[in-house]
């Protein structure tokens, strides 16, 4: 069976697929500059010290770029969360560092914990590495 389609039909098939190829390549490049564009970090910074009362002080450091700002931080200890005694929202830009005070309460006293910190920017939640914490 010989069949000749129309002449019409090879440039309409040819712009399809160009305009395709051009809408999937600017999806991936911009995917990829995203990606590359956006940073964010923090970790607990030396170690953790506990004063007589039970309070756990915490010194941190936070890296960004572009510039974000920390809404909530937590201390998680055993899929507990423990905010910080004093709470402001700060900004990230491009370096942040301070220390924070945690109430354990009664917390399995003079034991050692593996904790986290968890920063919240929006709705998304960023975790630390774990790290010792001496209650």
């Amino acid at each position: 069976m010989n069949y000749d389609a129309p002449q019409w039909l090879f440039w309409i098939l040819l712009g399809a697929g160009l305009y395709i190829a051009a809408f999937l390549t600017y999806n991936d490049v911009k995917r990829k500059l995203d990606d590359i564009g956006e940073e964010f970090f923090f970790e607990h910074t030396g170690i953790s010290v506990t004063t007589k009362t039970g309070d756990v002080l915490i010194n941190a450091t936070f890296r960004a770029k572009p510039s974000v700002i920390v809404d909530e931080l937590y201390l998680e200890i055993k899929g507990i969360r423990f905010p910080p005694s004093k709470w402001t929202p700060f900004s990230v830009s491009p370096q942040y560092t301070n220390t924070w005070t945690f109430k354990l309460g009664e917390t399995n006293k003079d034991e050692t914990h593996i904790g986290k910190l968890i920063a919240k920017i929006g709705k998304k939640e960023h975790e630390s590495r774990e790290f010792d914490v001496y209650a």
